[in-house]
């Protein structure tokens, strides 16, 4: 789609026991921390050790030019808070 980018990320269980259901939520923020936009995936659930890749579209066609952030945390189904441990900010220049 125009102004869409693919963000492709990787999330893994470490854990021993499968995981809660959850989202992959990629958020973009901007260079303050201000959340400018979020793309939300299927919601999943990893066995104990399991991988999974994902590939979630970002939409920046409005962003004016600069220097953003991009981050995908697995959240809560329902309420759309962090669950788990791990999430990546990641720079992206426009």
């Amino acid at each position: 789609p125009d102004g869409a980018a693919i963000i492709e990320a990787t999330m893994r269980n470490q854990g021993t026991t499968a995981s809660r259901p959850f989202v992959p939520l990629l958020v973009i923020s901007d260079a303050g921390g201000l959340e400018v936009g979020e793309t939300a995936g299927q919601p999943q659930t990893l066995e104990a050790g399991a991988t999974l890749q994902l590939a979630l579209p970002a939409k920046l066609g409005k962003l004016p030019h600069g220097t953003y952030y991009v981050s995908v945390i697995p959240s809560h189904p329902e309420t759309g808070r962090s669950v788990g441990i791990g999430q990546y900010h990641v720079e992206v220049k426009l």
